[in-house]
């Protein structure tokens, strides 16, 4: 049997939360804290990977520790060891400088209550920089039968290979300028309400979502970029694995193309009417950045919310 990977080294408080807080969490500071009684956004994952339902780690709902000092750190050597050295630099350029406001923390707050996840990303500039080769760095872990999987690089579609070779502004679009952190949920489909629609339908369902935001006091979300997907895909698994206490029977990416894919609505339509899509596509042993017709109405297709905040 292979040996297991863990893949980078994550600090336990930075990924799941305890009982025993007293024992375990750090001492609050403006860039450490808990955020009490919040849905588990691992334990799907967990389950899923032969978890047992008694273990604490997949308590529906859970007190979470967060560390955005650490989280940073781990995210760095993260993409540092997927050759993505723009990326690292740039997340090195904030180390202690963290500028956490009130209202900012209120965001993560919320939404890490509801389940979501803290991801560092790069700014504006050093997204439109990466190239199709550093993409395809960007691999989710795949455990199957107990048994890590390697993947192959990440499957780039000819026409979403155009648009960043070309810097195209809509991969930015309403991205910070500055490094952000931004908050998504690791649920093993897209977003329930934005299926079965076409792309013009889901552009209306991101209006009313945001509505209902702010009517409710919330961020505003944006549809999750290409570069925040690969990210996403990455360390949401990474995550997953490092949590577990015993070797996962299986763990797979979400968005497993069977079930759920991720369109970028946000994008210019190939020539041919096509939107690009994310997902992972376990016959090819890949994550793959394909595409599928705006006009279309899949049952599986819709996306993901992504809440950013410049730091």
């Amino acid at each position: 049997m292979p040996p297991r990977d863990h893949g980078p080294t994550y600090p336990e408080y930075i990924i799941a939360s305890f009982e025993d807080m007293e024992e375990v969490h750090p001492p609050e500071s403006p860039t450490s804290f808990i955020v009490r009684d919040s849905l588990n956004p691992y334990r799907e994952a967990l389950l899923v990977g032969g978890v047992v339902a008694s273990d604490p780690a997949v308590a529906e709902r859970k007190d979470m520790a967060i560390d955005l000092d650490k989280i940073l750190e781990s995210d760095i050597v993260s993409y540092r060891a997927s050759n993505l050295l723009r990326w690292a630099s740039a997340l090195e350029s904030v180390k202690g400088d963290l500028r956490l406001t009130p209202e900012k923390r209120a965001i993560i707050e919320q939404e890490v209550k509801e389940g979501a996840i803290i991801i560092f990303m790069p700014g504006r500039a050093t997204q439109l920089e990466t190239t199709v080769d550093e993409y395809q760095q960007l691999r989710p872990k795949w455990i199957k039968d107990s048994q890590p999987q390697t993947l192959d690089d990440t499957y780039i579609w000819d026409h979403l290979a155009s648009l960043i070779s070309n810097k195209d502004q809509s991969l930015v679009q309403a991205v910070p300028v500055r490094p952000y952190f931004m908050l998504i949920k690791p649920t093993a489909t897209v977003e329930p309400r934005t299926v079965s629609k076409t792309v013009d339908l889901q552009k209306q369902e991101l209006v009313k979502i945001n509505q209902e935001r702010k009517t409710a006091g919330l961020a505003p979300a944006q549809v999750v970029n290409p570069a925040e997907y690969a990210a996403f895909m990455q360390l949401a698994t990474e995550r997953v694995q490092q949590l577990s206490s015993q070797p996962l029977n299986n763990l797979t990416p979400p968005d497993d193309v069977n079930v759920s894919y991720n369109s970028f609505i946000n994008l210019p339509l190939s020539s041919g009417g096509n939107v690009p899509r994310g997902y992972f596509y376990p016959d090819d042993r890949r994550l793959r950045f394909g595409w599928g017709g705006a006009a279309g109405a899949d049952a599986g297709g819709g996306f993901r919310l992504s809440v950013r905040t410049e730091i």
